[in-house]
């Protein structure tokens, strides 16, 4: 699959470095007839061949010191003509731009380092919605009809478009999208960034990418005010982005394929989008009335002004309307609203406005839900839209096509519908439902965005409140109570309103087209890159406990479907967590088979957290990030059965913050699990912390010398000459009340921690003399003292004679009833100071590291780390 042959009008050639052109993009070799895409052997036409150069070649001579603007229109000249049967003086032309490539490929990728990641990809077949090689990748602004026409005409592919976004600092979440859309040679996607900045860092990371922004203000003042916060600002100022981008397209009849970047896409969409049963339904996205999540959505062949349409633009609609009058909502009486982080969310006032199509008239049961102040309204307005929409339901059943078999594993299809309808109030607001919505008068910005959807030159769809369309009968019996009043909204032209035009129909996604991996059946879905056919279409990763830009990228680490070799590109060669600009590749501390037995086996929860705790010191007192250890998927549940009933350990026992174990099958050895507890930056990051499935992927980069356990790479402790000790949990003045150390009680229990020793061993008061950190109750604060320990006695004095006190040592028997000769932080260093070459350092011993420095030297680096890690399992 290395090389393929080229024909042209003078014979055939076979550059290997095909391979490495369509790699970081592709990560296949296309081969078929170049007029009608059939797989039919080895050979790439040219047809086939250009638009797997095309988008790396623009980003390698980007990223490195080539000679581009002498290249680039010769190069665009050849690419964009796309000849079926080009000539041999054609193809010469593009030899140094191959071996340009190759060279750049060769010196960022280890000719090994493909071998476990892109072995393992099933093929991909060619979309029959293929567009790789037919956009013409166009970056600007949409602010502009012109720019919106520009952008839509160069980047749609038979009217079909797809938005993702993306910031500047997380490019490679979209980055991978992109890929794994490009493997089945889709390439009409246009990427929604905040600023010109940001997409001018896409498009040197992303080759050949559309990439739009606006501004959400229209060129008006900021709103500054406790809505437009919540609504518009950080990573929600670009949802409102992209979805003003899908309302606009809609108005002007593309179709639009919504997706986040925290999916995986196990197949050509497409494939089963334009088949029965959806092609047929203009809207489908996951979840239900209540529950509907917009991550993955498909829209097509709905009316400009139909409700479709509205539900779009009405999500953008009614948040601005609140935030450029806010008073309207902060100074109601009934209902309260006080959740402004939920109001101004983009995702529950799209349901608002999807539920408001289903019944015919604006409804705000999600945005205006969950707040604290009422309870009880929250209980009755839940159940009041429940009664409505609990009827309005269909079902859809009818036989599956042969690709959709092979994934749903069954033969015919079960789907809920529902039908839409364009949105009255009728001049009356019930009660039930929270009474007015809206503000009575539109000011500058609501209005600024209903202009920009008139530019399509398109009918509108009238207000909901429009006075024309108050004798518009609703859809269903309102419950209780009508509130009614005079509203000055713009009539429309004429005075007549046009009503209800035709429904439209929304169906939810059925499991096998889109699963979130924490809902999902694991009986029934299998996420597995060696899955063939896959079990859905999509998976969301959603959420998982731990931090956002890890937890989105880990899942598609574990099951395969990550690209480490773009992430090179993508991520500017920092492609782990532990990355450091000035150390991309991080040097790692591993604990050995032997050892991780000791501990992860059926593990203990307090000898498993001691256990990390002194491993993760030990690699950041050598500068190294500490392996995480992944196990045996049986291990991994016995200890989070294990960990909350430890009554030593503070536990967050919230369900929606437990833990879960995370399988890693993108490995060669079987039933492997890791602990989502491992999944926070502070874990990770600045060289601290390395994930599974990182350390497996920095494995098959190295040499077998260096990625397995030997001689050279595996660290001896020996203790010091003269041990340090550290003793925890002492009774006080010979009480003894049984509690751990950390813990306030009526006779404080100390912990006394060894920094020095000196013995005397003549006569008959032998005995050691200690200097020590002592901690009273509160463990983070110590006291330095003096004490004396007499040999072969359990009793140790502290404090100076006249003032000394007595401390009877408790022994092993009693928790952590540690007192263990160990390694000094020096000794540590010094053991791994002729090894530090080594990328790999395995050790076999728990490294009992107990100088009294180390904790005071580490804490800023090491302590938030642990404590963030372990956030629901660790130590007081």
């Amino acid at each position: 699959a290395g090389s393929c042959q080229v024909r042209t009008g003078c014979g055939h050639m076979s550059p290997t470095a095909g391979h490495w052109l369509q790699r970081a993009w592709t990560s296949r070799t296309y081969s078929g007839d170049a007029t009608e895409g059939r797989h039919s052997g080895l050979r790439c036409h040219v047809a086939n061949f250009r638009p797997l150069v095309h988008p790396l070649l623009s980003s390698r001579f980007n990223s490195h010191a080539t000679a581009t603007s002498a290249l680039t229109p010769r190069r665009s000249m050849l690419l964009s003509s796309a000849p079926q049967c080009a000539s041999a003086s054609q193809l010469l032309l593009l030899l140094p731009l191959l071996l340009a490539t190759l060279v750049a490929e060769v010196a960022l990728h280890p000719a090994n380092a493909t071998s476990n990641w892109e072995s393992r990809l099933p093929p991909a077949s060619r979309s029959s919605y293929a567009s790789l090689g037919e956009i013409k990748p166009w970056s600007g602004s949409i602010d502009s009809y012109k720019g919106l026409t520009t952008l839509l005409e160069s980047c749609s592919f038979r009217k079909e478009i797809i938005i993702i976004s993306t910031t500047d600092v997380f490019v490679d979440a979209a980055a991978q999208t992109v890929w794994m859309l490009r493997r089945f040679s889709i390439d009409h996607i246009i990427v929604m960034a905040p600023s010109e900045e940001a997409c001018a860092a896409t498009r040197e990371r992303i080759p050949g990418i559309c990439c739009a922004w606006n501004d959400i203000w229209f060129g008006l003042p900021p709103l500054k005010n406790k809505l437009s916060e919540h609504g518009f600002s950080g990573h929600r100022r670009l949802m409102q982005m992209r979805l003003r981008l899908a309302a606009r397209s809609l108005r002007l009849s593309y179709n639009v394929l919504f997706l986040d970047t925290d999916i995986i896409v196990f197949d050509d969409p497409y494939k089963y989008l334009k088949a029965p049963p959806f092609d047929e339904i203009e809207m489908m996205f996951s979840g239900g009335d209540a529950d509907a999540n917009i991550g993955i959505m498909y829209v097509q062949n709905a009316a400009p002004d139909g409700p479709v349409a509205w539900i779009f633009a009405e999500t953008a609609d009614r948040m601005l309307r609140w935030s450029e009058a806010p008073e309207f909502i902060t100074e109601r009486e009934w209902p309260v609203l006080r959740n402004y982080q939920h109001l101004m969310w983009d995702q529950s006032n799209f349901i608002d406005a999807y539920v408001s199509a289903q019944l015919g008239r604006p409804t705000f049961h999600a945005a205006w839900n969950f707040h604290g102040e009422n309870a009880e309204f929250n209980r009755t307005w839940l159940d009041a839209h429940i009664q409505v929409t609990g009827t309005r339901r269909k079902i859809l059943r009818g036989p599956l096509n042969d690709a959709a078999k092979g994934v749903a594993r069954v033969d015919h299809y079960e789907l809920h519908s529902v039908e839409l309808h364009r949105v009255f109030t009728g001049g009356r607001w019930p009660v039930a439902f929270g009474g007015a919505g809206y503000p009575t008068q539109r000011k500058e910005y609501s209005k600024a965005w209903q202009e920009q959807l008139r530019e399509s030159g398109r009918p509108l769809w009238p207000e909901p409140e429009d006075p024309a369309c108050a004798d518009q009968a609703d859809l269903f019996q309102v419950p209780g109570e009508q509130s009614s009043r005079s509203s000055a909204v713009r009539s429309l032209a004429g005075g007549d309103c046009p009503g209800r035009i035709a429904p439209e129909r929304v169906v939810f996604f059925p499991t096998w087209m889109v699963a979130f991996w924490s809902y999902m059946n694991q009986m029934q879905h299998n996420w597995d890159v060696k899955k063939v056919p896959p079990t859905q279409v999509f998976g969301h990763n959603l959420f998982l406990i731990g931090d956002k830009r890890v937890y989105k990228n880990v899942l598609k680490f574990t099951y395969g479907w990550y690209n480490w070799t773009l992430a090179q590109t993508s991520r500017e060669k920092q492609v782990f967590f532990a990355s450091t600009t000035q150390q991309p590749v991080p040097k790692v501390l591993v604990a050995s088979p032997t050892l991780l037995d000791s501990f992860v086996k059926r593990p203990d929860p307090m000898t498993f957290l001691r256990s990390m705790r002194l491993l993760f010191y030990a690699a950041a007192a050598m500068g190294r990030a500490f392996a995480l250890p992944m196990m045996t998927c049986e291990d991994v549940q016995h200890l989070m059965h294990a960990i909350p009933k430890e009554p030593k350990l503070k536990i967050n026992t919230d369900p929606w913050f437990s833990s879960a174990s995370i399988p890693f099958s993108a490995t060669d050895k079987a039933d492997q699990c890791f602990w989502s507890a491992y999944m926070g930056n502070t874990c990770l990051e600045h060289g601290r912390g390395l994930l599974p499935p990182e350390l497996e992927y920095l494995l098959s980069t190295l040499p077998a010398g260096q990625s397995t356990q030997n001689h050279g790479n595996t660290l001896v402790l020996t203790p010091a000459n003269k041990p340090t000790r550290r003793i925890h949990s002492l009774t006080t003045d010979g009480h003894t009340d049984g509690h751990p150390p950390y813990q306030k009680t009526a006779h404080p229990a100390v912990m006394l921690q060894a920094d020095a020793t000196a013995q005397q061993s003549e006569g008959p008061d032998s005995y050691e003399e200690l200097d020590f950190m002592e901690f009273r109750g509160d463990a983070s604060k110590g006291n330095r003292v003096q004490g004396r320990r007499q040999l072969g006695t359990s009793t140790l004095h502290v404090g100076h004679a006249a003032h000394s006190s007595k401390r009877v040592l408790q022994r092993e028997s009693d928790w952590p009833g540690v007192d263990v000769v160990g390694v000094t932080l020096e000794g540590l260093r010094a053991g791994a100071k002729h090894m530090s070459s080594a990328p790999i350092l395995f050790i076999d011993q728990i490294p009992h590291v107990m100088d009294a420095s180390l904790d005071m030297e580490l804490e800023h680096f090491v302590k938030p780390a642990m404590d963030h890690c372990y956030a629901y399992a660790m130590w007081a």
